[in-house]
């Protein structure tokens, strides 16, 4: 398996992490029924894209059945499509997190309605990373509608860093979000 940047920045911070394929990514392509949901996910199925959420409170399920987390010490980073996912877990009560980092949200990505999910919005922390580039296309708007709520957003200078990309081209990305995330944990002790 391959070790990615923020899951080695996050360990040795002590967290314990999960990084998983959503249906149709990676190693979850193949549906129940046997179907090809990385074809669906080519085709921009929008349907498939807003039952993701689903993943990752059965993610969240596993990880507290098998007591690898305990009370409301959880934080999800979404990156690209998967901050419309994080945001729909917490934002219809499937995950409690005690954090989210969202890394180039979108306000409508692949059919995911991030404005419309912002309204069930709980009180939790929040940041937001963003490219200068993309910054004025939905992670502003994002803030916008969150800042009264404790939403912080940061513009990173490079271009061309949507998501993941961000690894390896802004320095220290991967500690600063694991740093965020500490201190948000220690606060809420």
């Amino acid at each position: 398996m391959k070790q990615q940047p923020l899951v080695s920045e996050l360990n040795r911070a002590g967290f314990t992490t999960l990084a998983m394929d959503l249906r149709g990514h990676g190693e979850s392509r193949q549906a129940e029924d046997g179907s090809d949901d990385g074809a669906r996910v080519l085709d921009r199925d929008p349907k498939l894209f807003n039952a993701m959420y689903l993943d990752v409170a059965a993610a969240v399920d596993w990880l507290r059945e098998h007591r690898h987390i305990s009370g409301n010490r959880l934080a999800l980073v979404g990156a690209s499509v998967g901050c419309s996912v994080a945001m729909h877990a917490v934002a219809s009560g499937a995950v409690i997190p005690a954090a989210v980092v969202l890394m180039t949200p979108g306000t409508n990505y692949l059919g995911v309605p991030t404005m419309q999910h912002i309204k069930s919005w709980p009180d939790r922390s929040l940041l937001i990373l963003s490219s200068i580039e993309e910054q004025d296309r939905d992670a502003v708007q994002i803030h916008r509608a969150l800042k009264n709520r404790g939403a912080e957003l940061v513009v990173l200078k490079q271009d061309g860093i949507h998501g993941t990309r961000m690894f390896g081209r802004v320095e220290g990305i991967e500690n600063r979000i694991a740093l965020w995330l500490l201190n948000v944990m220690q606060a809420g002790k």
